[in-house]
């Protein structure tokens, strides 16, 4: 375990020594399903790990494609203990969540690009649990968890603690 967690600190920083760091992604686990959430080999692979329901788990993810991310590891937010997952993992977005930070009712937007300077498509005043479809530099592609809205929002404007707001 200690190997695995060098070797993603290693990534992130030759990430961000390269200027790619906005290509790691941290969520949470929020799976509607009232069964445990598969951790896959590949995308629409076969199941290698369950993450076990009542439990608040933290996600890191990179290099989405069709929907499915890279899994480059997993916590147990409860016990700040990091899940083992096999090397080569995914899983699929409907069961991962960002919540928006607009606390306290500040009017948030959603973009058709991901740039200030593209047409609004959505704006909201409150706290939304979104799932995460893209991601282009600082820019995430989100989904709402109902399905109804989609759209490009600021990374900043995004909380992955499953358990607190972010500051």
């Amino acid at each position: 375990m200690r190997t695995r967690r060098t070797l993603m600190a290693t990534v992130a920083l030759l990430m961000k020594l390269s200027g790619r760091c906005d290509w790691v992604l941290d969520t949470f686990v929020s799976d509607a399903s009232r069964s445990a959430t598969n951790i896959r080999n590949a995308p629409r692979g076969k199941v290698i790990k369950k993450l076990d329901q009542g439990y608040n788990y933290c996600v890191r993810v990179t290099d989405v494609k069709n929907g499915w991310w890279r899994v480059l590891s997993v916590e147990n937010a409860e016990e700040a203990k990091e899940v083992e997952i096999p090397e080569e993992s995914y899983i699929h977005y409907t069961v991962l969540g960002l919540e928006t930070r607009n606390y306290g009712g500040t009017e948030m937007v959603f973009h058709q690009y991901p740039n200030d300077a593209s047409r609004i498509v959505y704006r909201f005043t409150e706290e939304l649990l979104v799932r995460p479809l893209d991601m282009v530099d600082g820019w995430i592609e989100v989904e709402t968890a109902d399905k109804k809205h989609r759209g490009w929002i600021g990374i900043e404007y995004l909380c992955s603690n499953p358990l607190t707001t972010c500051p």
